[in-house]
């Protein structure tokens, strides 16, 4: 019985170290990742962004089990996702960015998540800070209505603010801004979100003018 018993278990440490060396060797060819940061760097390299920095990681379970990144460099900032999947280990999952052109002093944009097709309440901005008197964001969301319109305003939280190599950079969970359609809002029903507005201000309380800012450049990644 005892030698039996020795066998299983030696046969069962040969199969796991079999599997261990085959995951190992995926991993080398860059087919299978053991570490979620290795799927991010797939990811940025997928959407062109080059080498980037981490800002932040950051998990949300409305999103699934993933691991997610804020990221940046000189050229972008960007919210790179990643999942783990049992056999296929982590995988690249979506990279949406804002370039960090023009001239406004708040470079963001904006991700709604869906699920099956359909919109949740999972809803980030994130972005950078250039312009160093920007104190705090507040943000404004234009929906259509079938009656009226309707807005929604939220600030960026004092939370989301991150100093990283000199710049700020923020991310944001806003999902209280993303109103359901087709529910009942006053008089109206809503039927789709329009524009997303930024409005950086100063530490005295002083306006800038709003701007719109954009849905996240991006594709679910294959």
């Amino acid at each position: 019985m005892k030698k039996r018993a020795h066998t299983r278990r030696w046969t069962a440490l040969k199969r796991l170290a079999i599997l261990l060396a085959l995951i190992l060797a995926l991993d080398a060819l860059g087919l299978y990742h053991v570490l979620p940061v290795q799927a991010m760097r797939q990811c940025a390299a997928s959407a062109a962004l080059g080498d980037v920095e981490i800002v932040k990681t950051m998990s949300d379970r409305r999103l699934d089990w993933g691991r997610y990144y804020l990221c940046a460099n000189e050229d972008a900032v960007a919210l790179l996702g990643t999942q783990f999947h049992p056999l296929l280990g982590w995988q690249r999952q979506f990279a949406p960015f804002a370039p960090l052109t023009g001239d406004e002093p708040v470079k963001a944009c904006y991700q709604n998540f869906n699920r099956d097709g359909q919109d949740t309440s999972v809803f980030y901005v994130f972005g950078r800070i250039d312009d160093p008197g920007v104190k705090s964001i507040t943000l404004r969301i234009y929906w259509y209505g079938d009656q009226t319109d309707v807005d929604t305003f939220a600030d960026i939280p004092g939370s989301a603010y991150l100093e990283h190599g000199g710049h700020t950079y923020f991310l944001a969970d806003m999902s209280s801004l993303w109103l359901q359609p087709a529910e009942d809002y006053g008089n109206t029903k809503l039927t789709a979100a329009g524009q997303t507005f930024l409005t950086p201000y100063l530490a005295d309380g002083t306006a800038l003018p709003e701007y719109e800012i954009q849905y996240g450049s991006w594709t679910m990644l294959d």
